[in-house]
């Protein structure tokens, strides 16, 4: 169960990152720290969803799926804040591995 929540998480944030590495110009275009703030503004943030333990939605969230974000998007938001908390999904201590979704 945790591997796959954890596949899922994984998911929705790289697709995200990905977005934003696409979406945000870069310095080299010139835009400032204002316009950059300005061009992603407003935004929303996505909270305690993926922070939740031990699983997705177990503080009473909904959990996360891809039309949430199109909701988001529709509703007007430019950017999407993803807290996420990784200490129960990795190994013990002396792997130091994240498990394997």
């Amino acid at each position: 169960m945790r591997e796959k929540h954890f596949a899922k998480c994984l998911k929705v944030f790289l697709i995200f990152f990905i977005i934003t590495l696409v979406a945000i110009p870069t310095k080299a275009s010139g835009t400032n720290p204002t316009e950059l703030l300005e061009n992603m503004s407003p935004g929303w943030n996505l909270g305690n969803t993926l922070d939740a333990n031990p699983t997705e939605g177990s503080w009473n969230n909904p959990p996360v799926r891809e039309h949430t974000f199109d909701d988001i998007r529709d509703a007007g938001f430019k950017s999407v804040r993803i807290p996420v908390t990784w200490n129960s999904h990795i190994g013990k201590a002396h792997t130091k591995l994240i498990q394997h979704g």
